[in-house]
């Protein structure tokens, strides 16, 4: 099943942000009764561009719990250069293309970083357009089982179509939030325990032409390690590398003593 993902990691640059990592497509797009079908620029829930998460996503107190919420902006990565090279850059260009394994077995939750990752996270509907991610509109509901959580683009977008044509909706792109990992309940990685953005229709969380009816396939991971970066894997491979040649000296230093013995 098609499915969208984003993917929130801890910022290796600043312990008070996060890393956002924006993957995946959908093409379960529906019409939506007395919505208008755009994605906003601004503006508290609505169920055209925001979602009602199936679980809590924020811990009690981080973002406001009013029924506007907080718009947090997602500024662009920087261009890595010989005297600017921010970890969370480096940690993403180094894996384009690339799946990361983060100790489960469900392979649902491995994480594909695309070859388009290090750009300005972007939302595009097929023969439509497409727009810049510019912000993300979160609100903490209070005394709920769910919050609520939605992109806001640079300027608004019509997904509008007379003809009910299905366009395929995909997103890419990185960057970061001032927001710290502390703010939100890590994903426990279950078949019970995710945050899927969005609940059933008939609980008015529908997001806009994103998913059909009862389906869930927008997925919001949180993770608790950062993105590793390439020196600490060479390292890790260096230090097996270096047990086997230590061991394999001593199995033979062994066999000599033995067969000196015999």
């Amino acid at each position: 099943q098609a499915q969208l993902y984003i993917d929130i990691f801890p910022s290796q640059d600043n312990t008070n942000q996060t890393l956002w990592l924006f993957s995946g497509s959908s093409t379960a797009n529906v019409t939506i009764n007395n919505v208008g079908p755009w994605i906003r620029r601004s503006g508290a829930y609505d169920r055209r561009d925001t979602t009602k998460t199936d679980s809590e996503l924020f811990t009690t107190g981080t973002t406001t719990t009013s029924s506007s919420g907080v718009t947090h902006a997602l500024p662009s990565m920087r261009t890595a250069t010989a005297t600017n090279a921010p970890l969370d850059f480096e940690s993403l260009r180094a894996r384009l293309g690339h799946t990361i394994k983060l100790g489960t077995t469900d392979t649902n939750d491995d994480i594909t970083i695309p070859s388009n990752a290090t750009n300005v996270p972007t939302l595009s509907y097929s023969s439509v357009g497409s727009r810049t991610i510019a912000n993300m509109h979160l609100n903490n509901v209070g005394n709920t089982g769910w919050d609520d959580i939605g992109p806001r683009v640079n300027s608004n977008l019509d997904y509008r179509d007379n003809a009910n044509t299905r366009r395929a909706l995909t997103w890419y792109g990185a960057a970061t939030m001032a927001k710290p990992i502390s703010h939100f309940h890590l994903t426990v990685f279950t078949s019970t325990y995710r945050y899927n953005g969005n609940r059933q229709a008939n609980a008015g969380a529908v997001l806009g032409s994103w998913v059909g009816s009862g389906t869930r396939n927008v997925r919001i991971r949180i993770h608790g390690a950062v993105i590793p970066e390439p020196q600490e894997y060479a390292l890790v491979f260096a230090l097996f590398a270096l047990g086997f040649v230590v061991v394999r000296r001593h199995r033979m230093q062994r066999k000599q003593r033995q067969a000196a013995t015999s």
